[in-house]
Formats: structure tokens, C-alpha cells, sequence
């Protein structure tokens, strides 16, 4: 795409033989691209410059002197180089979690918007965030790559083609993942008290990288060996609590679940 051919019509006579003088009229017309106005060069030859932008088959036909002429020509139209400018990127997931990943798919194009459909250029994506798999020719003009990230934030993936730089890049939105049991903690105010004080016991929920959760919504149940513990609350911000009251003496272990599964963390 973008280059040119020169299109040469030879006219004949009904015997089929070539004429030697011009003064014919000759007209072509192209079904994708473009043909200049044809040239008569004074010897039975008339040509134009045929181009086209796009990629596809071109089929070239023209007139003599107001009549169809029985012979065309196709001309097979091919992207040209991959244009790192024109090229994009895209991902499979604008938001995700820390427990998930997402496709990173940068399509070529040549300089003129044309889809590159075979492989063999050289594509890397680099990110401000999280990590990247290695970048996968597919063999049809397409790269792909997984990104996935451990810690929360704004993931921005840029990339080059055959060593230049792409001017599209694509923007990941990366939120703390699932409540995990491992990686949660659980707190008190205070590990030693009398049977006349209360203790505030706090659980902290935490990702499976150990991020701090920062919503409600999960199923948090607290447990103790002897005395008594209210009700769990669920402050809305990734913390549950709940008052423990001893009624004799003793030492005792607060144990707790989260969505049915074991804290680590003990009290």
C-alpha cells in the first residue's frame, strides 16, 4: 500500500496486430485506488500510474474510443511496513483485581491504517505496574502479552515496534483482590485485662499479596475458648471487630473464619 505501478494499455487491431501510432482515445478505471490520466505516447501504447492507500485486489479496466476493453488486470494490494504511529493496543480488562490478569494485544498497521496480516515484527510493552508476560507473535499481525499485578494502582502499558515507540497505549485500573484467610491478621487492644475490662478485637482482611482490603462485604465470624464475644461488625472499610469479655480468669484464644475459611491469626 502507498506504492505505484504503471499501468500500460497496447492497442491492437481486429488481426491482433500492435499498432505503431497513437490518437486513440483510452480511458481506465480502477475498483479500489487510484489511476492518473492516461497518457498517449504516440506509438499504439497508453499508460497511467495506478496507487492505492488500502489494502486489497484492484481490477483495472478501461475503454477504447467509448468500448469496453475485453482484457483487465488485477493488481494485489499488500500492507506496507508496520507503522508503530498508526499500530494499537489494546487489553481484554480495564479493571482488574490482584488475583486476576488481563490480554494485552498491540494489532499492526502500515503508515496508512492498513491491518498487517502476518507476523514477524519485533513488538515490546513495557509497564509502570505489575509485570508482563513475554510478548507473543501470533502470526497475523497481532502481539499479545498477560499483565497481572500484585499491588494496587494505575497500570499504564506502553510498547515499540521494530524499535520505535507506539503513540497508543493502554491504561489498567489494578484494585486489591479477594479476602484471603492466610494473609489477614487479627488484633486486640489489649492482650492482658481483668474480668472487669473488654477488649476490642479487630481483623484486618488482606489479599492474597497482602494488601489491605478497603470495603465491607465479606463474611468475617470470631471465636472464643471461654467468655464472651459480641456480635461481629463490619466497618465498611476491610476491618471487623467485635468485644471480647472475660468472665473468670484464664487465658483464651479468639480464633475466626473468613467466608469459611481458617484465619491464620489468632488473638
Amino acid at each position: 500500500a502507498g506504492e505505484s505501478t504503471t499501468i500500460t494499455v497496447q492497442l491492437k487491431d481486429a488481426h491482433g496486430n500492435a499498432l505503431v501510432t497513437g490518437g486513440d482515445s483510452v480511458e481506465l478505471e480502477t475498483d479500489l485506488g487510484t489511476v492518473t490520466p492516461v497518457v498517449d505516447n504516440d506509438d499504439g501504447t497508453y499508460t497511467a500510474t495506478f496507487s492505492s492507500t488500502a489494502s486489497g485486489t484492484a481490477t483495472i479496466a478501461g475503454k477504447l474510443n467509448g468500448q469496453e476493453i475485453a482484457s483487465f488486470v488485477e493488481v494485489e494490494v499488500l500492507p506496507g511496513p508496520a507503522d508503530a504511529e498508526q499500530s494499537i493496543m489494546e487489553t481484554s480488562a480495564s479493571s482488574i483485581t490482584t488475583d486476576d490478569s488481563a490480554t494485552i494485544t498491540v494489532r499492526l498497521k502500515d503508515a496508512h491504517g492498513n491491518f498487517l496480516t502476518a507476523g514477524g515484527d519485533s513488538v515490546e510493552l513495557a509497564t509502570d505496574l505489575g509485570t508482563l508476560s513475554p510478548v507473543v507473535d501470533q502470526g497475523d499481525g497481532t502481539y499479545t502479552a498477560a499483565f497481572s499485578a500484585t499491588t494496587p494502582g494505575t497500570a499504564t502499558i506502553s510498547g515499540k515496534v521494530n524499535g520505535a515507540a507506539m503513540s497508543d497505549t493502554v491504561v489498567i485500573n489494578v484494585s486489591v483482590g479477594a479476602a484471603n484467610a492466610t494473609t489477614s491478621t487479627m488484633e486486640t487492644s489489649q492482650t492482658s485485662m481483668t474480668t472487669d475490662d473488654s477488649a476490642t478485637i479487630t481483623v484486618r482482611l488482606k489479599d492474597s499479596h497482602g494488601n489491605s482490603l478497603t470495603a465491607g462485604g465479606d463474611d468475617v465470624e470470631l471465636f472464643a475458648d471461654y467468655g464472651s464475644l459480641s456480635s461481629v461488625t463490619d466497618e465498611g472499610d476491610g476491618t471487623y471487630t467485635a468485644t471480647f469479655e472475660p468472665t473468670t480468669p484464664g487465658l483464651v484464644t479468639i480464633t475466626g473464619t473468613v467466608n469459611g475459611d481458617a484465619i491464620d491469626s489468632t488473638v
